[in-house]
């Protein structure tokens, strides 16, 4: 029985490994496999002001990075606003690097895998993102005069869900009741019967 309970635990341990060596990582730190204890033993103590913390999205220094964690509330799909995924509390869903700007033709980029979108209002700005693997670079332009070849610099690199992983993703989140303003006729009649 011993003997069976260690093969047991040598194959659910590489399975594990397995998952994580499949997903897009930083460091060590896997979006949805990783968790709050992991990115405090790799990055140390989180740098925002202890008086002002929000639990869910923390940043950390790492060498000469900045580094924002956002983490899980949770398993349940009931919250508004924000969409979330089903993976346990303290659970990391997204990391956001910002390094030191470098040029963006460094990265060499596979141009089918990565779709460049609009930065929307602001001109001198586009992302670059491989949805399969949840990877996004955040691009800066630079103006160039008119036949000059357009040259940016990466100001920050995402790493969320990898498309396998969107069996995970909560449905779309729910909009706050009435905006969040004030209760409506039948918002009103459902507390007044409630209330009975």
């Amino acid at each position: 029985m011993k003997h069976l309970l260690e093969v047991l635990s040598i194959i659910s341990f590489m399975l594990v490994l397995n998952l994580m060596a499949q997903a897009k990582e930083w460091r060590g730190i896997v979006p949805l496999r990783s968790t709050r204890a992991d990115v405090e033993r790799l990055l140390g103590p989180t740098i925002d002001d202890p008086g002002n913390k929000n639990n869910y999205v923390e940043t950390y220094r790492a060498e000469e990075e900045t580094v924002t964690i956002l983490y899980s509330d949770g398993p349940l799909c009931n919250g508004y606003l924000l969409r979330g995924y089903r993976v346990p509390k303290d659970t990391v869903v997204r990391i956001i690097v910002r390094p030191v700007p470098f040029p963006f033709s460094d990265l060499e980029l596979d141009k089918d895998k990565y779709k460049e979108h609009s930065g929307g209002h602001v001109l001198d700005l586009s992302y670059f993102t491989d949805e399969e693997e949840g990877v996004s670079y955040e691009v800066r332009w630079k103006a160039v005069p008119a036949g000059g070849e357009r040259q940016g610099r990466v100001t920050s690199i995402e790493y969320g869900a990898r498309a396998k992983d969107k069996h995970l993703e909560c449905p779309e989140p729910l909009p706050a009741p009435n905006n969040g303003m004030h209760p409506t006729a039948n918002s009103a009649a459902l507390i007044r019967e409630t209330c009975r």
